[in-house]
């Protein structure tokens, strides 16, 4: 019979425990950090109850004559789950500290406005790159954030506006509860 050396135990620990640290942390925590991650493929469970909502971006522009309408990500070039994937996560975040995606400690409206205005300044910039995009890019004046709550089925109820970004001013303002 052969015994295994202390030294080889040793470096089989330390492997084993590199691999075990940050998934026993990704279980305790609630982070969705792929591939530490306590979620299979980022699934949560939706109930009856669970609020459920949708973002979205609706270009304004200068002449009356042309009425806002609803920015397609897919028309500037952009695929539409990974941008709203990043939108939440990154820049628009959630209030919940215990949330597994995009939760700003501290966070104040002045770097919730700048996080958005760099996010729609980078919209912006790509909607003039894209042949499609080109459309929703003349005579921009700006972009109504809004969120929309889902039933159950998936369909629109409340519509509020978050804010607005001034394509001029290269600035998101907050708006949500002003008058």
């Amino acid at each position: 019979m052969q015994t295994v050396s202390w030294g080889y135990k040793i470096y089989a620990g330390i492997v084993i425990g590199l691999f075990l640290i940050p998934e026993i942390t990704a279980v305790v925590l609630p982070l969705e950090n792929w591939p530490f991650t306590c979620a299979p493929m980022f699934a949560h469970y939706v109930g009856e109850g669970t609020a459920r909502y949708r973002f979205r971006f609706i270009a304004e522009y200068a002449k009356e004559s042309r009425p806002p309408r609803e920015i397609s990500i897919n028309d500037i070039g952009l695929r539409q789950i990974k941008v709203m994937r990043y939108f939440f996560g990154k820049v628009y975040g959630s209030i919940d500290p215990r949330a597994p995606w995009g939760h700003f400690p501290n966070d104040t409206q002045e770097a919730f406005e700048a996080r958005l205005s760099r996010f729609f300044h980078g919209l912006t910039l790509q909607m003039k790159k894209k042949k499609k995009g080109k459309k929703y890019a003349k005579g921009l004046k700006g972009i109504r954030l809004e969120v929309i709550r889902l039933d159950i089925q998936n369909r629109p109820g409340e519509v509020h506006t978050v804010g607005r970004y001034s394509v001029k001013e290269r600035r998101f303002a907050h708006g949500w509860g002003r008058r």
